[in-house]
């Protein structure tokens, strides 16, 4: 049985309805929310003789409450291309531990879009998340932007300021187009992902703070790192795990040359299954000290096996 439209109920109990919430879908098949109102038409003598109903767009009034609100869900992240697909199923697993990621691809890709998701289901969601645009600032006033500085560090300084570092304690700091910086921001960055400590421009002093780097780029910083243009070290700290967006113009077809899209490439969720089928005998960890690219290759198998079983959890009979 049909449901009954507000116009119809209108037309039946002659009683408008005003502003009910609504989905359509738009000629490039995309569902927007919309606000519907009706009113009953009546000729002079008062009868009612019809009924209009109004379709109002408000999807970009709730992009602007989520915006303001900070709240992004893996249903905000749309696309029919297959990378996105696996990026989407994998965030809750990504987001759940502490490690840093970079999200890597084309300008308008939706990299702060991933991020944002990555922080609001995380536990940290609770937490702030601050996003800078490293591509926007220069050198000196990016350092005063993310590390602070205190009042007389420099002409101007006329009162203490907290930096990006300290306003995203206990949340998460996004580094947008972190390609951009130079070698010497990137020590500055790298020591901070060392022992978790900031010192403001101006000040002796140093504190900790606790926060989790989820870094950008529009440009492979892989090949960055060959023309001397990136820090190697850093590249190895933040990439526990790498996010590869689809191109616009591959997520419009569906088509794809590049790989996998997280790394490691060495095996998705479903190639570790199919391996772990392959072979039954355990993996054993030798107490001796990992340097820090085990540590890397460690927490992100780490997030894969956690994926893995709640894959298993979710499908029990596709598992076996």
């Amino acid at each position: 049985m049909r449901k009954k439209c507000a116009l119809d109920a209108t037309l039946s109990t002659e009683i408008a309805r005003i502003d009910l919430p609504a989905r359509i879908i738009s000629k490039q098949g995309e569902a927007k929310p919309i606000r519907i109102s009706t009113a009953i038409l009546r000729n002079e003598n008062g009868v009612a003789i019809g009924a209009v109903e109004t379709f109002r767009d408000i999807s970009e009034l709730e992009e602007l409450r989520r915006q303001a609100s900070r709240s992004f869900i893996p249903g905000d992240i749309v696309g029919q291309h297959p990378k996105i697909t696996k990026i989407t199923s994998f965030l809750p697993d990504i987001a759940e531990s502490e490690s840093p990621v970079i999200i890597e691809g084309p300008t308008g890709s939706g990299k702060e879009l991933i991020a944002r998701a990555i922080h609001q289901l995380s536990p940290r969601s609770r937490g702030p998340f601050i996003a800078v645009n490293c591509a926007a600032l220069p050198d000196t006033l990016l350092e005063s932007e993310l590390f602070g500085y205190r009042r007389g560090a420099f002409t101007g300084a006329n009162r203490d300021k907290p930096g990006r570092l300290q306003l995203a304690d206990k949340g998460t700091l996004f580094l947008d187009e972190i390609s951009s910086t130079s070698r010497q921001f990137q020590a500055d960055l790298l020591r901070i992902l060392e022992d978790s400590k900031i010192t403001p421009l101006g000040s002796t002093t140093s504190f900790k703070v606790d926060i989790r780097i989820v870094a950008a780029s529009n440009a492979d910083l892989s090949q960055l790192i060959l023309k001397n243009a990136f820090r190697r070290e850093l590249y190895y700290r933040l990439n526990v795990v790498k996010i590869s967006l689809p191109a616009l113009q591959e997520e419009k077809t569906g088509h794809s040359s590049a790989g996998g899209s997280l790394y490691p490439p060495i095996q998705s969720a479903q190639g570790a299954r199919h391996q772990r089928r392959q072979s039954r005998r355990p993996c054993i960890f030798i107490g001796l000290p990992f340097s820090r690219q085990h540590q890397r290759i460690g927490k992100y198998y780490r997030i894969c096996l956690h994926h893995m079983q709640r894959e298993r959890n979710r499908h029990p009979t596709s598992a076996k």
